[in-house]
């Protein structure tokens, strides 16, 4: 969807918009809610392990992708979705005492280890989640049409972060500025050159 704003490609968004449909109808399980990691379209057994489990970054990119699609349709079905997705994802990720969210979760729904952080969860997904949502409602509320997301960046000042400190500079470079600078390069380049470009996979 996204890419079907940045280039006014009306087809791509239908596409987007149908993928999207069926991508909720057949990840969403029904009995304990929440999406699951791995379904086969024709409905036999999955080979991945982990098929089942519920994962902290699949519910992020359905909060924005739901949200988005409301705001580019008007159609209730995708608002009423992502308020399905919300109360899932803010109900059972969420770290209640300590903050954060835990990244896994068994098919009922409940936390499958308490890790926050590992080689697969960074400090990625969830706060574009937050950025990106945040930036979709107040379009939405000031009745803005949507526009193309790219990079949801905010300044230090911001973020309550005061760059004088060597902390705060070596967190920057060491994880915003390489993300940073391969989506700034990517702004302006069609999908296709994005695809690999800088070695970063889309």
């Amino acid at each position: 969807m996204n890419e079907a704003i940045y280039s006014g490609n009306k087809a791509l968004l239908e596409k987007a918009l149908n993928i999207l449909d069926w991508s909720l109808e057949l990840g969403w399980d029904k009995q304990y809610g929440g999406f699951i990691y791995f379904t086969d379209i024709d409905g036999r057994p999955c080979e991945q392990l982990e098929w089942d489990m519920k994962l902290w970054w699949v519910h992020n990119e359905a909060l924005i992708a739901t949200l988005l699609a409301y705001g580019l349709t008007g159609e209730k079905k995708y608002f009423d979705m992502f308020e399905k997705v919300h109360a899932y994802a803010f109900g059972h990720f969420a770290d209640k005492e300590y903050g954060e969210w835990y990244g896994y979760l068994h098919k009922d729904g409940t936390v499958s280890h308490t890790q926050k952080g590992s080689m697969w969860k960074g400090p990625f997904h969830h706060p574009r989640c937050l950025m990106n949502c945040d930036k979709i409602l107040s379009l939405l509320a000031d009745g803005k049409p949507m526009e193309y997301l790219g990079t949801v960046t905010i300044s230090a000042a911001e973020a309550g972060v005061s760059l004088d400190t060597d902390a705060a500079v070596e967190a920057a470079y060491n994880y915003g500025r390489t993300k940073f600078l391969i989506f700034s390069r990517l702004k302006n380049k069609t999908l296709a050159e994005r695809k690999y470009a800088g070695g970063f996979r889309r």
